[in-house]
């Protein structure tokens, strides 16, 4: 299962919208950064709506930019899309390069997000509009809480820093503030965590609670959290996962920070 399914269609779901938020000509040729881009899931919905758009997809992680790469070649965007291995704290573009510049769920991951909004400050136009998000309430966590009392009933609930700082809404407002914007304007957005049919979505969901407890679990442990999934989603589907377009899912709401300079 590649990196989108296992994903569930959670973040490029944000990405859709964002996109659609977009007050451009179909015929419109903005300059756009898809920065942090993972598999160029922000780039596929600018092109679907914005065919003359010129994209610079870039990422930190090289396996990420492959894919990326294969992506391109595939839909035949060659020529529209360059890509590059790039820390999003140092990118090498030069000053006010982009129309659009969007960081789908990747700040978060950077060690000093200042500095990685101060780079996307630098880097947009003026009169350019960039894009963050993060999430808000990700079902994950009240999922993963009750998993760990079928698997590790005798732990303390797995404490997430990281991911609850980023939940507030004040964090993402500041970082982007100390990054020179000014103008930040911030909603949420209703996602989640689905598949094409539930036994996809239990693996997917389950393949992302490994990702969130990483090391801190052994891998016996995580092995058993699919089977959690399902037990819960049989004896407790009501309050943990949610329904769409007559698919069940875990919700995932964002936080969708768009700031102009």
């Amino acid at each position: 299962m590649d990196y989108e399914r296992r994903a569930g269609g959670a973040t490029r779901a944000v990405a859709a919208h964002i996109v659609s938020q977009l007050s451009l000509s179909p015929n419109a040729e903005p300059v756009v950064l898809d920065n942090a881009c993972g598999t160029a899931a922000v780039t596929d919905e600018i092109l679907k709506r914005f065919p003359s758009a010129k994209i610079h997809a870039v990422d930190g992680s090289v396996g990420m930019i492959d894919v990326a790469k294969l992506t391109i070649e595939q839909k035949g965007w060659t020529g529209r899309v360059e890509t590059g291995v790039m820390d999003g704290q140092k990118l090498t573009f030069g000053e006010e390069m982009f129309d659009i510049s969007m960081t789908n769920f990747g700040i978060f991951f950077f060690p000093d997000p200042e500095a990685g909004a101060r780079e996307v400050w630098r880097t947009l136009k003026r009169g350019g509009r960039a894009v963050v998000t993060c999430w808000k309430e990700p079902g994950l966590v009240p999922l993963l809480h009750d998993c760990q009392k079928f698997i590790r009933p005798k732990t303390s609930i797995e404490s997430l820093p990281v991911l609850e700082k980023w939940m507030r809404k004040e964090t993402i407002e500041q970082v982007m503030k100390q990054g020179g914007f000014q103008d930040v304007l911030i909603e949420s957005f209703d996602s989640m965590i689905g598949g094409k049919d539930e036994k996809e979505m239990v693996f997917g969901v389950s393949e992302n609670l490994k990702g969130i407890v990483g090391e801190q679990w052994g891998n016996e442990e995580k092995a058993h959290l699919q089977g959690a999934v399902e037990m819960l989603l049989r004896g407790k589907g009501s309050s943990l996962f949610v329904e769409k377009h007559g698919k069940r899912g875990v919700p995932m709401v964002a936080w969708i920070a768009t700031c102009k300079k």
